[in-house]
């Protein structure tokens, strides 16, 4: 069952211009399991990410690569069209 974080939050582009805008959010954190076993295949965590991104207003967000700031900290997004995906967590 994946983990959810939702709320209110702030986007911050990493263009010179770092063009902020205030957003709602939705991340879903799917955590599955690989490898087998410590001796052939350490088990290791895999953390698969959906985001959802809901400017606040008219604002029409660019393109690009972005920090989100969460309550739960910052993450690297980056928008592509009408998708969103985190770089880095």
């Amino acid at each position: 069952m994946p983990n959810r974080d939702s709320g209110e939050g702030r986007l911050v582009s990493l263009e010179a211009d770092q063009s902020e805008y205030f957003v709602e959010y939705e991340i879903d954190i799917d955590t599955q399991t690989a490898g087998s076993s410590e001796r052939f295949a350490p088990l290791t965590g895999v953390k698969n990410y959906t985001l959802r991104v809901k400017p606040h207003g008219y604002d029409q967000i660019r393109d690009g690569e972005y920090t989100l700031k969460t309550k739960r900290g910052v993450l690297r997004v980056r928008k592509v069209g009408l998708g969103w995906q985190v770089v880095q967590p």
